[in-house]
């Protein structure tokens, strides 16, 4: 009697790190995910919120059987830890999902790998890069929001440069880190100009300052900062949580748009910041190829 056995196929590993990054075979995804399985759990730098990252995780590892270990924090510190971790030489992180800026930020520190994936066919032009090294995931959305008793509907700005009017002197607030925003503020404003406004506009009625787009969005709900600038646009319509007192404060919120041009820019993807997925080069190259091609699927 002649015994058979069955044998699964086994995917060729590859043989460098190039050659994951730029393979366009039929099987790529059968290697990638191989290799990724022998290798363990993928690890994520990621500046997205929880709810938004852990559904997307969720739906990746069910689909792939793949383990991703996530850690979610500023997109500045995205940058900085992935900037330290590659200046040590130490291969821990495989996937990177921030801030367009911060991502640019780590194709000048030389410390991503260029990937060819055929799901960038399924993204918007803007979200490409010449160099491939990162593509953007998500808009930014930035909208300004204003707190209902203490600011007339009619006193709104129409323009950038109602911002000058003595009536917001005291009033105006601003998140830290938004040079995404504001790079694309000057963009449309042109350079000098905006320089020049946004200098005249704090000299006249000052700016408030602060680090975090929920704790801008709070403090116009309390009255602190009436008018914010810089306000993401998912974080402002009325609160989803449990509490009354959370919903009565978002009631006091409003959004609106300075210009017609911001809704126009957002529809083309250039006014609005640009987040990415990228990859940074390691050790484990099949492991990081695999999670950012799909991880770019993914947020296609």
């Amino acid at each position: 009697m002649k015994m058979i056995r069955n044998r699964t196929a086994q995917a060729k590993p590859f043989a460098s790190l190039d050659e994951a990054a730029e393979y366009k075979g039929a099987d790529r995804t059968a290697r990638l995910v191989e290799g990724a399985k022998k290798e363990g759990a993928i690890n994520m730098y990621t500046s997205a919120q929880s709810d938004d990252m852990g559904a997307l995780v969720a739906a990746f590892e069910k689909k792939y059987g793949l383990k991703v270990t996530m850690w979610r924090t500023s997109s500045e510190k995205v940058l900085q830890r992935a900037v330290t971790e590659a200046r040590a030489n130490r291969h821990t992180v495989d996937v990177l999902e921030t801030n367009g800026p911060e991502l640019e930020s780590m194709h000048r520190e030389k410390i991503l790998q260029k990937v060819a994936s055929p799901h960038h066919a399924n993204l918007i032009g803007p979200a490409l890069r010449p160099h491939g090294e990162w593509v953007g995931t998500r808009l930014n959305v930035f909208v300004q929001a204003y707190n209902t008793k203490l600011v007339k509907k009619e006193e709104l700005p129409k323009s950038w440069e109602d911002m000058l009017q003595p009536r917001w002197k005291g009033k105006l607030g601003i998140e830290a880190e938004d040079a995404d925003w504001l790079a694309g503020v000057m963009e449309d404003l042109g350079e000098a100009r905006g320089v020049k406004l946004f200098k005249e506009i704090v000299a006249k009625n000052g700016m408030s300052v602060r680090k975090g787009h929920t704790l801008l969005t709070q403090l116009v709900a309390s009255g602190e900062g009436p008018f914010a600038l810089t306000v993401y646009n998912y974080k402002a319509p009325p609160s989803r949580g449990p509490t009354a007192s959370r919903s009565r404060s978002a009631r006091r919120i409003r959004t609106r748009r300075c210009s017609s041009t911001t809704s126009r820019s957002a529809r083309r993807g250039r006014r609005c910041s640009s987040a990415a997925t990228s990859c940074r080069p390691t050790a484990r190259s099949t492991r990081r190829s695999a999670g950012c091609r799909s991880s770019s699927s993914t947020r296609a």
